[in-house]
């Protein structure tokens, strides 16, 4: 963070494990450290805990683990003056520093059905004041997003010229938590009332399809397969598999000709 090219920034971490991060203010003074005794309450309520006392004009989320581009804030900020919130293509990276996957970078906008079909998370940056609080739940950051491209019109630009690097650890959810198809089961029975009608029914849909993919990829799990490696080898697969039909119906049109 405090590599960005552009100074006019502050960090807010709030902490949810019980540890004392206090030490990190001393780093840099535009550092805050929430103070609070609660701890596993989740990253939602962590989340919300930093939004409530954050000062700066617009709200970014960065994940403990995860890295932005230097030119991040810049980018984002010329945007922003523009549009009341904003995303970013997301890079997956291995903890050695090898890219796994991008995604995010298909459009100028993002609508919840392109949301959909990245399979992965792509972080609202948005107004201090139209920043919504993130909900208590399975993929709260998925049901943010989703929330936030639905009271911003059904689409939020995508700022193509800079980044979110997030760190692929073995702990992370995808790698260890074996009962996603329940938690998206509970997202598939939840009515989303925060959300338009439109809204409601494409997050369902979107649900819907990570929990299909998300059965073809336990199927992988005992050949030591990531999930990112296997969306990323999943989707060009169907891509290679469409041009290869696309260029069948093109020959087939060539012979009636």
């Amino acid at each position: 963070m405090v590599a960005q090219d552009n100074p006019y920034w502050e960090m807010v971490i709030s902490p949810d494990d019980g540890k004392d991060y206090w030490f990190l203010e001393r780093i840099d003074p535009r550092i805050r450290v929430v103070r609070t005794l609660q701890s596993r309450s989740g990253a939602g309520a962590a989340r919300n805990r930093g939004l409530a006392i954050a000062r700066g004009s617009h709200v970014a989320t960065l994940d403990d683990d995860d890295v932005l581009a230097p030119n991040f804030i810049g980018e984002v900020l010329k945007a922003l003056s523009k549009s009341d919130c904003v995303t970013v293509p997301t890079r997956y990276m291995t903890e050695s520093g090898e890219l796994v996957r991008t995604i995010g970078t298909g459009s100028a906008f993002l609508d919840i059905p392109n949301f959909s079909r990245e399979l992965g998370s792509m972080h609202v940056i948005g107004r201090r004041d139209q920043h919504r609080p993130w909900q208590s739940c399975f993929a709260q950051d998925v049901v943010h997003t989703c929330e936030s491209i639905d009271r911003n019109g059904g689409a939020i630009p995508v700022v193509q010229a800079t980044s979110y690097f997030r760190t692929l650890r073995k702990q992370s959810t995808c790698a260890v938590k074996h009962d996603i198809d329940n938690e998206y089961q509970m997202h598939l029975e939840r009515r989303h009332d925060f959300l338009s009608t439109q809204g409601r029914e494409q997050t369902r849909r979107l649900f819907e399809y990570r929990r299909k993919i998300n059965a073809l990829y336990e199927i992988q799990v005992g050949q030591g397969v990531g999930y990112h490696k296997f969306v990323h080898d999943m989707l060009q697969h169907c891509q290679l598999a469409e041009h290869g039909t696309a260029r069948g119906r093109e020959r087939v049109l060539v012979r009636n000709q």
